[in-house]
């Protein structure tokens, strides 16, 4: 049995609030407000925002457990945001959309929502969004039996990925190609990719909830395909725990679903249906866990000789509009019903059963399907291969000529430091701010001779030493820091979800260059549309530099960066804190180290103000001064949410 993924995160959420809480205070309130600003967004004729509002009315009614609502609502919103021609937009909602479909069984609209996401993600050319998309379109073919148009798009989800070098939900990734496989009878490619899945479930950016339940589910299932029952129910044991401990009651019932299928196959019906029922105590509203639960019960009520419960619960599941989908699971229900009706001595009914039961059977692992899959895997392997092949001769050289590229680094340091020099001089001459003057300054705030000194010298100590991994980790995160750097200084809005994902370059650099010294945190909400929401690119950045360079550094204990971030709508509330020994007006150290930050703070807040309106508040304060057990010192920066 598999876990169905849905929603998002990177674009993909989990159904975990009951229907209890829907009539709570603090959820009415909710309620109210986001059915206000709707109001407020269609009379100002606002569409991004009313996009934005409709959006967040139907995630609510989804956590909510509501999930026509949700679709109507977010329909809305995809309505507004193709009127803007917002691929960014349309490929997020779409995408949303599409699971809520799927998670209901509504294949056909699930389909159509993904092509719908992904042709926007081509316009757009987002390769990263196109990943995770396609490892939901996949899963949705697999579902229905389309196991090569599967197989294509998983690969080329994981070979994107690759290429990005992006880890988000990769375990994931892995394990739905090995799904696919498994509906394609092929065991051992199942097991491989599951493997490779299970390597990455301690890495919290490659591996969510849902993906750590499915991972042990088929390392349950793989060990029951062996006949290593023992090892499954240990597997499924541990999906249990892992459900009970995060309140996820539709793993535990996929778990003692499995779990009754091994104690039937070894014999023991009593418990096997004794664990079935049990199952139905956890059973959410997902389509697939339904179909799934009817099957198993009549096969058990069958196994146990009690034909009348078999019976009508195979009538259940094969009256269910959602069989259709799940075209293994119908192979059960057409085989089962042959063996009541044979043990009922209908054998008329039985040779229909068993009629539709092989044809269907015989189509789905059709040889020249499973061949064609197997073709495609070996093509990604080969290229894979070849470009570890090409990585160790790449390092081989790195290593032996690690001299010269030690030369060739500090050559590039002094033209780099030569070249900011130049600029500084030309910006002593210029009378008029300018915008393009601002992006220089930005620039030069965030890749200043200090930090680049200190970054390259620690790649040439780490050739020093020989160790080239290390070097060459570290020169891809400087690289891909400075790229990103370089392409948002010329931007005037980039989406929040790119800022952070600088910022995590950055503070990630930095604690590399300071041994660990300091830990950090970036807090903002599950629910943060932060693929939406827009800001000036590098805002935040200044802030978080001199929080590590002058709040964290030459402590005597561990340091702290938090940063949080809140969504008010209208604005974006984001606060720098760190543990240090806190802000005092007083030190003229103080003033030098805020005074560039806030220089180039202030002079982009005029520029903004002037050219869209948006007034860009800040605060400085000594944390003590809110909390008097605390020390260190509070950035906090309201912004408006840019239209």
């Amino acid at each position: 049995m598999r876990i169905v993924r849905s929603g998002i995160k990177v674009f993909f959420i989990v159904l975990f609030v009951q229907n209890f809480f829907l009539f709570s205070v603090k959820a009415q309130d909710e309620l109210k407000e986001i059915k206000q600003s709707i109001l407020e967004y269609q009379q100002e004729k606002d569409s991004l925002n009313l996009s934005r509002a409709w959006y967040k009315l139907g995630r609510y009614y989804y956590e909510h457990d509501s999930i026509e609502k949700s679709n109507e609502a977010v329909k809305k919103a995809l309505y507004w945001v193709k009127i803007l021609k917002n691929d960014k937009g349309i490929s997020v909602i779409s995408n949303y959309l599409a699971t809520n479909f799927s998670y209901i069984g509504e294949t056909d609209s699930a389909l159509h929502y993904f092509e719908v996401a992904l042709e926007a993600c081509i316009n757009e050319e987002d390769q990263q969004r196109k990943a995770n998309i396609l490892v939901n379109y996949s899963d949705e073919l697999a579902s229905i039996g389309k196991y090569t148009e599967a197989t294509q798009n998983a690969i080329q989800a994981i070979r994107i990925k690759e290429s990005l070098n992006d880890s988000s939900e990769l375990a994931f990734a892995y394990q739905n190609v090995g799904e696919i496989y498994k509906l394609a009878g092929e065991t051992d490619k199942w097991e491989e990719y599951v493997q490779k899945a299970y390597r990455l479930k301690d890495c919290e950016e490659c591996t969510d909830l849902i993906a750590l339940t499915s991972i042990y589910n088929d390392l349950g299932g793989i060990a029951e395909k062996k006949s290593e029952y023992d090892k499954a129910l240990q597997y499924y044991d541990t999906l249990i725990s892992i459900g009970k401990e995060y309140e996820y009651e539709s793993a535990i019932n996929v778990a003692l679903s499995n779990s009754a299928t091994i104690y039937k196959l070894q014999g023991n019906y009593s418990k096997a249906l004794e664990l079935a029922l049990e199952s139905q105590q956890y059973q959410t509203n997902n389509a697939y866990q339904i179909v799934y639960d009817k099957i198993l019960l009549a096969e058990l009520f069958l196994a146990t000789n009690n034909l009348t419960e078999a019976k009508k619960n195979i009538n259940l599941a094969i009256q269910d509009k959602n069989l259709n989908n799940y075209l293994e699971e119908k192979t059960r229900a057409f085989k089962t019903y042959y063996e009541i009706e044979k043990r009922n001595k209908n054998f008329e009914q039985a040779l229909f059963w068993n009629e539709k039961y092989k044809e269907l059977s015989d189509s789905i692992r059709n040889k020249e399907v499973r061949a064609q899959i197997v073709k495609m895997d070996i093509a990604y392997q080969t290229e894979k291969k070849e470009q570890q092949i090409l990585l160790l001769e790449t390092k081989d050289k790195l290593k032996s000529h690690r001299i010269k590229i030690g030369i060739f680094m500090l050559i590039g340091l002094l033209i780099i430091t030569s070249m900011l020099f130049y600029i500084l001089q030309i910006r002593k001459r210029q009378a008029k701010l300018t915008q393009n003057e601002l992006h220089q300054k930005l620039l030069r705030s965030q890749m200043n001779p200090h930090f680049l000194f200190n970054a390259l010298g620690s790649i040439h100590n780490f050739m020093l030493k020989n160790e080239t991994s290390k070097a060459a980790m570290y020169l891809n995160n400087f690289s891909s820091l400075t790229r990103s750097i370089l392409e948002h200084s010329a931007t005037e809005f980039i989406p929040l979800s790119e800022e952070i994902s600088t910022l995590r370059n950055y503070i990630k650099l930095e604690q590399m260059r300071l041994q660990n010294s300091f830990s950090y945190y970036i807090n903002y909400n599950e629910d943060l549309e932060t693929e939406f929401i827009n800001i000036p690119p590098m805002l935040i950045q200044p802030f978080v530099e001199n929080a590590i360079k002058h709040g964290l550094r030459n402590l005597n204990y561990e340091g702290l960066l938090t940063i949080n971030i809140v969504d008010k709508i209208k604005t974006l509330h984001v606060q720098v804190i760190d543990n240090g020994l806190g802000f005092d007006v007083n030190k003229q150290k103080d003033k030098k180290h805020n005074s560039m930050a806030l220089d180039i703070f202030e002079q982009r807040r005029k520029v903004l103000s002037k050219n869209y309106n948006c007034d860009i508040n800040l605060s400085i304060k000594d944390y003590s001064t809110i909390k008097k057990e605390k020390t260190g010192t509070v950035v906090e920066i309201i912004i408006p949410i840019a239209e």
